[in-house]
């Protein structure tokens, strides 16, 4: 019997993302032990990649969507669909959130423009804020988000809020997502 796989995307997206140094990065900026890791973490985030590009399926589901591909063409000998398990991408996202997410962040945003050639001499930055409902067991984390009471653009002053802000380079390229500006923002009160 003849088994047909389709990689739709997935090689063009895993290409683009090795070109981009977004395995490399991921790769040196997170613990891992390459003796016992058959897949890198930087591996497993681009398959994390991949299917929320392609098919946004939940957590449990990755492994079923790289069923249907070629996952050792797409990601090296010896890789086949049952090494992308929910266990193993999670693991990959728990070395991530060890790591300082902001600094891997920002350092693959760097390495992109960097590669893409985009200019940072300009910046145009556009705050908005997110009214939200609700209780909020926020910790002392400093990498949580700040849900608070501020000035609301909204007018709902009422409300607590997060705020958050895009910001793009003169040539239109963009440069960064600002996640979560509630302590930096002047208009927070």
């Amino acid at each position: 019997m003849t088994t047909v796989l389709f990689d739709g995307p997935a090689p063009v997206i895993n290409a683009l993302c090795e070109q981009l140094g977004v395995r490399r990065i991921l790769d040196t900026a997170l613990r891992w032990d390459k003796e016992q890791c058959l897949l890198s973490p930087g591996q497993r985030i681009v398959v994390l990649l991949i299917n929320v590009l392609l098919s946004r399926q939940p957590l449990y589901r990755v492994q079923d969507m790289f069923y249907q591909m070629d996952a050792e063409k797409l990601f090296g000998r010896g890789i086949d669909w049952k090494c992308l398990n929910d266990d193993a991408l999670v693991r990959s996202l728990d070395k991530l959130a060890e790591a300082d997410p902001e600094k891997v962040y920002q350092a693959l945003v760097l390495e992109v423009l960097n590669a893409e050639g985009v200019t940072v001499d300009a910046l145009h930055v556009d705050t908005t804020s997110v009214s939200v409902h609700g209780e909020y067991d926020l910790d002392d984390d400093e990498t949580a988000l700040n849900v608070t009471f501020g000035f609301s653009k909204d007018n709902r002053p009422d409300l607590k809020q997060f705020m958050y802000g895009l910001g793009v380079t003169r040539s239109g390229g963009l440069s960064q997502l600002l996640h979560d500006l509630g302590r930096a923002s002047p208009f927070m009160t």
